[in-house]
Formats: C-alpha cells, sequence, structure tokens
C-alpha cells in the first residue's frame, strides 16, 4: 500500500496519496479498523474520523487534523509527518519498479548472480559492503574480469532505483530495465516534484544481491525449559531489511 501512495505523489495527485494513506483499508488489518477506515473513505469526514481511529493510527491522525485545520490542504498533511516517513512513500514505489525489473532480469533468463555485456557494477568497499559510488560499466573487454571480482564478493551486479537522472544499463540487462520502466507508464521526470521539492530525487544504482554472512550460535532457551534457541547475527548495507533476511531462514 505504501508504494501505491508513492506513486500517486508522483502522479502530483496528493489528495489520492493522503486518502489512500489516511483512509484505504489495509488486506492485514483488524475488521474494526478496515471499517472504520471506509468511513472515512466514503465520507471525508475527517471529524468523525478522528473520534474512530485508534491512539495508535498517531500518523493518520496528524494528517486529519491538519485537513480539518485547512481543508484540501492535502500537500501540508503530508508535511505534518517527519522527513523520513514522507520519503518512505517514494522509496517504496521506486522498490516496486525495482523488484520488477529483477523479475523481468530473472524471467528473460539472466541470473542475478553474474554480469552480462551492458550492466552497471559497484565495488565492495572496506567495510566489505556494496559502495555505490564506485559504478562501471561491463564491457567485452572488462567482462571476464569483473566477473572473477563477482565470484571473490568483491564486485556486485546492480540495478536502478529509478529517477529523474537514472543511469541505465545497456544491452539485455538495459533492455529489461527500461522496458519495465515503459510498460508502467513511468514519467522519470516527475521525481522532481515542485510541491514538495523535498521529495525529489534523481535515482541511483543498488546491489540487486545482499552479502549476507550470517553467524549462528546454538544454546539452550532459559525462557523455554528443554527447547533450544538459535541467535543469528548479520549486517546489512544501508538499505537493507533485516526483517526480509530473517524471513528466509524461518521459512518452513
Amino acid at each position: 500500500m505504501t508504494h501505491v501512495v508513492g506513486e500517486a505523489i508522483l502522479q502530483g495527485d496528493f489528495r489520492d496519496a493522503a486518502l489512500t494513506y489516511i483512509a484505504r483499508p489495509f488486506p492485514d488489518e483488524p475488521e474494526e479498523i478496515k471499517k472504520v477506515r471506509q468511513y472515512v473513505l466514503d465520507t471525508g469526514d475527517f471529524k468523525e474520523g478522528l473520534k474512530m481511529y485508534p491512539l495508535r493510527l498517531q500518523f493518520e491522525r496528524a494528517m486529519m487534523n491538519h485537513l480539518i485545520a485547512y481543508p484540501e490542504d492535502y500537500t501540508g498533511a503530508f508535511r505534518v509527518l517527519s522527513p523520513n516517513l514522507q520519503k518512505m512513500f517514494l522509496h517504496a514505489y521506486q522498490s516496486y519498479i525495482f523488484n520488477i525489473i529483477l523479475s523481468r532480469r530473472i524471467a528473460s533468463g539472466m541470473s542475478i548472480h553474474e554480469a552480462y555485456e551492458g550492466d552497471i557494477v559497484c565495488f565492495k568497499n572496506e567495510m566489505g559492503m556494496p559502495d555505490i559510488s564506485r559504478l562501471q560499466k561491463v564491457t567485452k573487454d572488462n567482462l571476464d574480469g569483473i566477473s572473477n571480482l563477482i565470484n571473490r564478493g568483491r564486485a556486485f551486479v546492480t540495478a536502478p532505483l529509478v529517477g529523474y537522472d537514472t543511469d541505465f544499463a545497456e544491452g539485455a540487462p538495459g533492455d529489461a530495465e527500461r522496458g519495465v520502466v515503459l510498460d508502467l507508464g513511468v514519467d522519470l521526470d516527475k521525481f522532481r516534484i515542485p510541491a514538495m521539492p523535498e521529495l525529489s530525487s534523481k535515482g541511483l544504482r543498488r546491489e540487486i544481491v545482499l552479502p549476507v554472512r550470517p553467524e549462528f550460535d546454538v544454546a539452550e532457551d532459559e525462557l523455554n525449559y528443554g527447547r533450544t534457541k538459535l541467535a543469528i547475527a548479520f549486517s546489512l548495507p544501508k538499505g537493507g531489511y533485516a526483517t526480509t533476511v530473517l524471513r528466509e531462514y524461518m521459512k518452513l
């Protein structure tokens, strides 16, 4: 749902973006929350909504308070949120496009663990993490050398988090990236957001495989007699989600 808010902001429709965040029901929410959201979505009655929304929906309540005081100021309603939360909506939409690009790459038969002519790679920094400030395009001449670096964990294939100044790959990888943007009808210039310039994004490249090297420790569970516990420790580069990594290990 967050990426839908981001898409509406990108289109300049702050009213739809605000109502989506405040009032559109989330599939996994409790039924009572879905009902109060649906009421506000259907009626636009923010005053009554404040009486009905639980206190834990603090961001939605803050936006409704603003809209009661300043009707139709939907841009201002987003500005009552923290800068990080404001940016999260556009980042979610960029991540949504990023994930589709990865799916398109895989569906076309290209590996996410190998580089191809036209790819753009980044290199490992002194902390052992991908450094997206150090990018290089893969050519016929350097493909073997870069492939060797990838196999040694010293280089990483990237894909774009698109923005108004996106650096696309070339060749087959670039075709996949541009094809997704074209199919989704994304106007990259709209990542310049005049109504909220602070949300504008020129875009960047991100590694498509996170270098996760977890350490495990199995021990007796002091909270549950007769059971064992597993402690896992790992580090991630900026923008990585530990919950996503843990989900992969916890699959049944």
